[in-house]
């Protein structure tokens, strides 16, 4: 078993899926399908600076294949309204040649 620590900086891209406007719809002529209609509506979203660290650890478990897992915990930070973390947990199956 080797362990190992994870660690990053982003940014993260957050959708409330609440609308910002009215929708908006479009129509076009298709040679396949013929005349299709769809529609779309703008939401309010944003971006913020986000941060990470986890640790873990991977097990070689023959010389070509691995399990990997790992437990990582998110910040957001959401400016005005304060930093926000979320955790989160990954199990990787691997093969090495």
């Amino acid at each position: 078993m080797t362990p190992f620590v994870l660690g990053g900086i982003g940014w993260t891209w957050v959708d409330s899926n609440v609308p910002s406007g009215l929708p908006q719809t479009g129509c076009w002529w298709d040679p396949w399908y013929g005349y299709i209609c769809t529609s779309y509506q703008d939401t309010y979203a944003k971006d913020y600076f986000s941060y990470n660290l986890g640790l873990g650890g991977r097990w070689d478990v023959t010389p070509g294949f691995f399990l990997r897992g790992s437990v990582v915990w998110q910040w957001l930070d959401i400016g005005e309204a304060g930093t926000t973390d979320f955790p989160g947990g990954r199990l990787d199956i691997g093969f090495m040649f």
